[in-house]
């Protein structure tokens, strides 16, 4: 892989832009860090590229969040600390004052709808079906 300073690409851009396809990506530096990477793409692959670097830097976000949470020792919370998150969610849905009851959403399920109503809703309740 080959490394570009900010000052060549500048400078030499039309040599970086006829090596790109060969390289397939460049590293660029600036005061010789990496700040950003340029990759080959055309226009069959473009969609994929974007979706491989977005897969990749949700990937690299997860395992930041991750080192975080080892460093803050948060990592492995307790069954109590886990069962008051739960209790602190349910009470603020309460608080919000929906109740949805989900009847199924396993394909090949007996029961074909779903009963979803509000407190404030004076009218009777709404029913979906499944397609």
């Amino acid at each position: 892989m080959r490394f570009v300073s900010v000052r060549d690409l500048r400078g030499k851009s039309g040599e970086v832009w006829k090596d790109l396809p060969e390289e397939r990506e460049m590293v660029i530096t600036s005061n010789g860090r990496p700040v950003a990477i340029l990759a080959a793409v055309n226009e069959s692959t473009l969609e994929e590229s974007l979706a491989a670097f977005r897969k990749a830097r949700a990937v690299d976000a997860v395992a930041k969040l991750q080192r975080e949470s080892v460093s803050r020792g948060t990592d492995k919370p307790t069954e109590k600390e886990i069962d008051a998150e739960i209790a602190d969610v349910r009470s603020k849905r309460k608080e919000r004052g929906s109740s949805s009851t989900r009847t199924c959403w396993s394909p090949g399920c007996s029961r074909p709808s779903v009963r979803i109503a509000a407190k404030d809703d004076s009218g009777p309740a709404r029913r979906r079906s499944r397609s």
